[in-house]
């Protein structure tokens, strides 16, 4: 998953049946952005949490700054 675009590999395809249901099409998504940036957004939260909390698990202290 990256910035530049959509991204249809198969862990986003079941990330994206899991959260709208439905399967995802790329046509669609390009007609409606949004749904795509919230996806983006949704799963990318998901992933950075994800990733803090092991981190975290193995040393407390350390601390994340995500961006730009």
């Amino acid at each position: 998953m990256n910035f530049a675009g959509l991204c249809t590999c198969q862990g986003c395809r079941n990330a994206y049946r899991k959260l709208y249901g439905r399967v995802m099409n790329v046509r669609r998504l390009q007609a409606n952005p949004r749904e795509w940036t919230v996806f983006f957004q949704t799963t990318w939260n998901r992933a950075m949490k994800r990733a803090v909390d092991a981190c975290h698990r193995i040393m407390p202290e350390v601390e994340f700054v995500f961006g730009p």
